[in-house]
């Protein structure tokens, strides 16, 4: 629950989000992890020692024991923040991540150009 009003306070929501999105689990992942520092947080699918970060809503003080709790619980972690965001500008100063730009390959545009959508960033918990 604490996670889901952080949620409603730290991100600009595109999708109308309810407690219960929450008990979705992702493919691949065999659980959620939730990680909170201050009034930042993540959400994580794990199988194994690998993780996936599906959402990072993080401000800059607290972010470098939020990754710290991230980097101590896999041996291999993905990554998926909004391009030049707070936490993505943290991690390119901060850590070895290698980063690359994905398109939003679950959203089929209505239109022919559809240039004005390309910059929205959807966190994934949002798209599932």
């Amino acid at each position: 629950a604490e996670i889901h009003d952080l949620h409603q306070t730290r991100v600009d929501p595109r999708v109308r989000r309810q407690f219960q999105n929450y008990c979705h689990l992702p493919l691949s992942a065999e659980q959620l992890r939730y990680f909170r520092e201050g009034n930042s947080f993540a959400i994580s699918g794990q199988r194994g020692r690998t993780g996936n970060v599906y959402e990072l809503a993080a401000c800059g003080a607290d972010m470098p024991g939020l990754w710290d709790a991230l980097a101590a619980n896999f041996d291999e972690l993905y990554v998926n923040v909004e391009c030049d965001s707070e936490p993505h500008r943290w991690l390119r100063a901060h850590t070895p991540l290698e980063w690359k730009a994905q398109a939003l390959a679950m959203w089929k545009p209505l239109r022919p150009n559809p240039a004005p959508f390309r910059q929205w960033y959807i966190p994934f918990m949002d798209q599932i």
